[in-house]
C-alpha cells in the first residue's frame, strides 16, 4: 500500500511540474486550479469517481434523450431577439451575414455565417445552445424571424460602405442573400 501512495505522489509531482512548465509558456493558459488539480487533489477526485461509478452507471442507462419538439413562434421570437440584442451589445455590427451556413466561408470575403451572431461568453452559453438548436431543427421559422432584424444587402449599401468593386460584384452574384444588421 505504501508503494501505491509513493507512486501516486511521484506521478502527481510530475504532473505538477509539467503544468508549471506550461504556465511559463505563452502557448498555454494555466490557472491556479490547474496546478492544484495536477497534484494529489486530482487523484482523490479520480478515486471518488471510481467508487461512485458502479452506482451512477445503471442510472445513466435509464436516461433517454428526448426527441426535439418543435418550438412555438413566440419562443423563436424571444430567443432570436435576445441573440440579436446580445450581438448588438457586444460586437461591432458592421458585418455581412449569410444565414445559409454557420461559419464564415474561407475565401476571405468577410461574409459571416449565423454562428457569428453568438456571443461567446459563459453567461450566454445556454442562450447560444437554444439558438443553435433552433437553427438546426427549425431553420425556416428561425430565418424568417431573424430577417426582421436584418436588411438584404444591395449594391448601394455596399458602395456606401467603402467596399472594393471586386467584393461588391462577388457579393451580388452569390446564390444566397447577404444581410446586414438594421441600424436602430
Amino acid at each position: 500500500m505504501l508503494q501505491v501512495i509513493i507512486t501516486i505522489l511521484i506521478y502527481s509531482l510530475i504532473l505538477t511540474i509539467v503544468t508549471l512548465y506550461k504556465d511559463s509558456s505563452s502557448y498555454y493558459i494555466v490557472e491556479t486550479i490547474d496546478i492544484i488539480i495536477a497534484g494529489p487533489v486530482c487523484w482523490i477526485v479520480c478515486l471518488i469517481l471510481f467508487l461512485i461509478k458502479p452506482i451512477v452507471k445503471p442510472l445513466m442507462k435509464k436516461c433517454k434523450v428526448k426527441p426535439y419538439s418543435p418550438k412555438s413562434k413566440k419562443y423563436i421570437e424571444h430567443i432570436t431577439g435576445k441573440v440579436v440584442k446580445n450581438y448588438r451589445k457586444h460586437s461591432n455590427y458592421d458585418e455581412l451575414f449569410d444565414f445559409s451556413f454557420k461559419q464564415g466561408e474561407f475565401n476571405c470575403n468577410d461574409i459571416e455565417g449565423w454562428g457569428r451572431l453568438l456571443v461567446n461568453r459563459p453567461i450566454n452559453e445556454q442562450l447560444n445552445r437554444k439558438f443553435e438548436r433552433l437553427m438546426c431543427n427549425q431553420k425556416d421559422d428561425t430565418l424568417t424571424e431573424l430577417t426582421k432584424y436584418f436588411d438584404v444587402v444591395t449594391r448601394e449599401i455596399l458602395e456606401a460602405g467603402d467596399y472594393n468593386q471586386y467584393f461588391i460584384d462577388d457579393t451580388m452574384h452569390r446564390k444566397h442573400p447577404t444581410y446586414k444588421l438594421k441600424t436602430t
